[in-house]
């Protein structure tokens, strides 16, 4: 029995494998939403990758099964104006929030929005006829549980595209992830513990557009691992951990292109659960466009950020049941051109109140 359901995996993974042979292959739409920028600060500040961390929303967008951690009320948001160069008006956003159903899971709802900004039509003679505001919106809901030994999540997604008055297109997509963690030590004073974390956006192939002639998403595969190491619980401030330091690496491949290939690390140390200095780097594969000499086949960068942490519940001892998180980045813009003397930085904002009840 065991033999035959380990046959089933190999068999399912490689159909997965070569199934942009069946339907088709990715070429880029909505790269901007996707892969440019991400909705957390935390996640841009160590390279992008996120995989084998959780605990809050933002896990939904790297593995649903990062939400399963996840205690009472959690509500967020993050904000980039300018993500893009030219794009003066354009903007990313987040909003989302999630609840604990008792032992059964948690449930989560988000909305992930890309504006392009506001943009005018005109006749003939020059006048301007009517103004209209371009964007897409991913819309997830997210189910997670915590099995015991494995944190496993499905997300079920709707984008809505619209590019014109009357241009709009839907597509409706699943993800599916899972996470273990393994204690190595646990005590007052050292405690450490390993997760490892694997993912799959898309896993049913959509596309978006008519059904004749739409356009593939993408299918990332994401698997990773996260060590963390906290110590001196309670030597400085009753209840809250003196220093933290985590670390991750993750592997990142589309299924249905050779593009978008790369590795993440990154890490991040925390003090008195109160200040937290993070930094990353990243290296992806990306497509030059059949112009090797102006273009970039390979993006890599260095991430860095920072974060505060308000542990109102841990220093109150339980008497305040509410936490505050801020997180920040500023960086370069990615460049995709090899001589291109542009500079400009964008800035990303993240903000999250857990309600523990």
């Amino acid at each position: 029995m065991v033999k035959k359901n380990i046959l089933s995996g190999f068999v399912f993974v490689a159909l997965l494998l070569n199934a942009y042979a069946a339907f088709g292959e990715y070429k880029g739409v909505l790269e901007e939403l996707f892969f440019y920028h991400h909705p957390s600060a935390r996640a841009e500040a160590m390279g992008k990758g996120y995989v084998a961390i959780d605990g809050d929303l933002f896990a939904s967008f790297y593995n649903p099964a990062g939400l399963a951690s996840v205690r009472g009320i959690l509500v967020t948001g993050s904000y980039l104006p300018t993500p893009f160069y030219l794009l003066e008006k354009s903007s990313l956003s987040f909003v989302g929030g999630s609840f604990q159903i008792g032992d059964y899971g948690v449930v989560g709802l988000s909305r992930y929005h890309l504006s392009y900004g506001e943009m005018s039509l005109w006749n003939r003679k020059r006048q301007q006829v009517e103004k209209f505001t371009p964007g897409v919106s991913m819309y997830t809901l997210t189910l997670a549980t915590d099995l015991e030994y494995f944190l496993v999540g499905v997300n079920l997604k709707l984008i809505h595209r619209r590019y014109g008055i009357d241009d709009n297109t839907n597509a409706g997509l699943a993800d599916l992830g899972i996470l273990r963690g393994f204690s190595l030590q646990e005590g007052k004073r050292v405690q450490q513990t390993v997760k490892i974390g694997a993912s799959l956006f898309n896993f049913t192939y959509s596309s978006i557009g008519p059904s004749n002639r739409g356009d593939e998403l993408p299918v990332i595969f994401r698997l990773g691992s996260s060590y963390r190491l906290s110590m001196f619980r309670g030597f400085v401030l009753e209840n809250l951990e003196t220093f933290d330091a985590l670390c991750h690496i993750e592997y990142q491949k589309l299924l249905n292109s050779k593009y978008r290939r790369g590795i993440k690390v990154g890490g991040e140390l925390t003090f008195l659960q109160v200040l937290a200095f993070r930094y990353g780097h990243y290296r992806e594969k990306i497509d030059d466009l059949g112009h090797p000499e102006a273009n970039k086949n390979l993006l890599s960068e260095d991430t860095y950020g920072f974060g505060v942490r308000i542990p109102l519940r841990q220093s109150s001892g339980s008497k305040i049941p509410l936490n505050l998180k801020f997180d920040m980045v500023r960086l370069d813009q990615p460049n995709y051109l090899k001589r291109s003397t542009i500079k400009e930085e964008f800035s990303l904002y993240t903000l999250s109140v857990n309600l523990l009840l």
